[in-house]
């Protein structure tokens, strides 16, 4: 089954049996016994913490290697009596460190926001009887019951769906409530964000009702996958570019 979850979204292509069989489960869940199994194959369904403190992230602006040949080219500056290029360099040197500083900062805020999004509980089947479980405790093959007002804290391929209409803004920027429904769709390069037969985490029930099972969870989410890009390193700036130019010459 593990290998299953790491395909690129192909659940809105299967149809709901097959799902099913997929996942070893059905419309009565699991048990409290394959809970426990697959929360241990699996771990729990939330987002990695990043444990960095501010005054880490800010050295780390500071700890490279052109950054170490400017500090010694204001140095020399110093030494050849150029008092304004030993200014100006460490200008430079502390305003690109800073504007990166903010801007992990603010991608670090932004993955808090995203985790606490997720951050719920849910009604979900176990053993024929519904269960209020909160969201982390929720594991692939689960099978989903979801009302207007929740947030969805997985990915799940619907099975039964009435009036069922989502708020997918935290993944798109569109405010517009998108329609959803449990039929198979053909075409399985659709994109997450156009698979009507899916739930993605992070999204929110705004109309109606429906049911599905869970196919993935934490790291494996297309929500996931948005914060992951959220914790990578920011694109290089122009300023950052010409000083490593100049610095590697």
């Amino acid at each position: 089954m593990k290998e299953m979850q790491d395909l690129t979204q192909n659940f809105h292509a299967l149809p709901i049996e097959e799902t099913l069989k997929l996942f070893e489960t059905s419309q009565n869940g699991l048990s409290p016994e394959e809970v426990k199994n697959r929360l241990e194959q699996f771990g729990k369904n939330q987002l990695e913490e990043e444990k960095s403190s501010w005054l880490k992230i800010l050295w780390r602006q500071f700890n490279t290697i052109f950054i170490y040949i400017l500090f010694a080219a204001s140095i020399v500056s110093i030494i050849i009596g150029q008092w304004t290029d030993f200014f100006v360099i460490n200008a430079i040197i502390l305003f690109n460190g800073l504007i990166a500083f903010w801007q992990e900062i603010k991608a670090k805020t932004s993955i808090e926001a995203l985790k606490k999004m997720t951050e719920s509980k849910n009604k979900v089947m176990r053993n024929g009887n519904v269960e209020q479980i909160i969201s982390s405790e929720i594991v692939p093959g689960d099978y989903l019951i979801l009302h207007e007002g929740e947030v969805v804290t997985a990915d799940i391929r619907l099975c039964e769906s009435s009036g069922l209409m989502t708020d997918e803004s935290s993944l798109t920027g569109e405010s517009t409530p998108v329609g959803k429904d449990h039929t198979v769709l053909l075409d399985e390069k659709t994109m997450p964000y156009d698979m009507k037969n899916m739930l993605l985490t992070g999204s929110a029930v705004v109309r109606g009702t429906g049911r599905g099972v869970v196919v993935k969870t934490g790291e494996l989410t297309y929500f996931a996958s948005i914060a992951k890009k959220g914790r990578e390193s920011s694109p290089e700036t122009p300023l950052t570019r010409a000083i490593n130019f100049f610095a590697t010459r």
